[in-house]
């Protein structure tokens, strides 16, 4: 492993290529030196977006090929388990993206694979680094809020028309982990988890299809069997309760996310990931001051831009954890806690399935 910067190998040219690839490439401390696409998207195209030169057609040929120290997994749920622990077997870390896994019994394997590999696996919840999510973690874990009685949680999209028509994908697809749940539910988990700092024990969803027909761009319809919105209700060990909420909207909306903490001493409300105001017992609310956001350098594509200031925070953590071998992380989200995610959402699912609440033993 180099001891200044470490070498990476992406797979996936849709979102690997369009954020890790770039977001890769700006921090001094790695360098992007190929990836590899899945679904066989043209080379030439993939070189154009990311300037990376050493572009594969075959993911196992990139990880034969090349002298990596990381391997970023950024292809479909479905696709993680086999991957990753490919990655793995090879000698690399791995960087996987969210959620870890189909199921648990992947994610345990998973673990199973690094453990026996003797390396580093870290799942890309990204947005903990975000400043107001990083400010959440604080104030709760401050004692500000006192106990912790209830959260609300609950995000939106403007996306009817995405999900009437476009490109059929992985995505309406429930069996290889598409669905609104795997995508937006499991960061909401796992920032309940991380920053109540407490496993979750009981849980009851819904997976509503709302919209389960998709016409494709040459006019073919298709049935979605994944999940276009989600409600969640739970509790935590200590008793705190929570809902979590995400759907597909129209225009009219005030906020795309909103959160709400009650505690015995104080109330917390945040919106949009980028505002905070705290009331402490019977005095009013005010606005909270929040680490400033880093300025995304005009070289890189706009795609990046959401994620530039999380995702950097995100690989200088990443970056001490691999260099330093402290493999013990302060934020960066580990395998262990992807597990603790994966261990929600298939309790969710169960629940949705069956109509019933779903007890999470320990």
């Amino acid at each position: 492993m180099s001891t200044s910067t470490l070498k990476v190998g992406i797979i996936g040219t849709g979102f690997g290529a369009s954020v890790h690839a770039p977001l890769f490439q700006a921090h001094p401390q790695f360098e992007a030196v190929a990836i590899t696409s899945v679904s066989g998207r043209n080379t030439e195209q993939v070189r154009q977006a990311t300037g990376i030169t050493n572009i594969y057609s075959d993911w196992k040929t990139m990880l034969i090929s090349e002298p990596l120290d990381l391997v970023s997994v950024t292809s479909a749920q479905y696709q993680h388990k086999e991957m990753v622990c490919e990655a793995f077997s090879h000698g690399y870390h791995v960087l996987c993206e969210k959620p870890m896994a189909l199921n648990l019994n992947e994610a345990e394997d998973m673990i199973a694979a690094r453990d026996h590999a003797n390396r580093f696996g870290a799942i890309n919840f990204e947005f903990r680094y975000l400043p107001a999510r990083s400010k959440v973690k604080e104030i709760i874990k401050s004692g500000q809020l006192g106990r912790i009685i209830h959260i609300r949680y609950q995000g939106n999209a403007l996306n009817y028309l995405s999900h009437h028509s476009g490109h059929k994908s992985w995505k309406e697809d429930k069996s290889l982990g598409g669905g609104t749940l795997n995508s937006i539910g499991s960061h909401m988990i796992d920032s309940i988890q991380w920053w109540l700092q407490e496993p979750i024990t009981s849980v009851s969803g819904q997976t509503p299809i709302h919209f389960p027909e998709l016409e494709d761009l040459s006019g073919k319809k298709h049935t979605r069997t994944s999940d276009d919105s989600f409600q969640l209700v739970g509790a935590s060990q200590s008793g705190s309760t929570f809902e979590l909420s995400f759907l597909i909207r129209g225009r009219h909306c005030k906020h795309n996310w909103s959160l709400e903490i009650y505690g015995t001493e104080g109330t917390l409300f945040m919106t949009d990931d980028n505002q905070i105001h705290l009331g402490i017992e019977s005095r009013p609310l005010t606005l909270v001051d929040l680490k400033a956001s880093l300025q995304m350098p005009a070289s890189l594509p706009a795609s990046a831009a959401f994620f530039y200031t999380p995702f950097t925070f995100m690989l200088d953590e990443l970056a001490d954890v691999l260099l330093h071998k402290d493999r013990t992380p302060k934020t960066l989200a580990t395998f262990e806690e992807g597990y603790q995610v994966q261990r929600i959402l298939d309790a969710s699912r169960q629940s949705a399935d069956q109509g019933t609440r779903v007890s999470i033993l320990p």
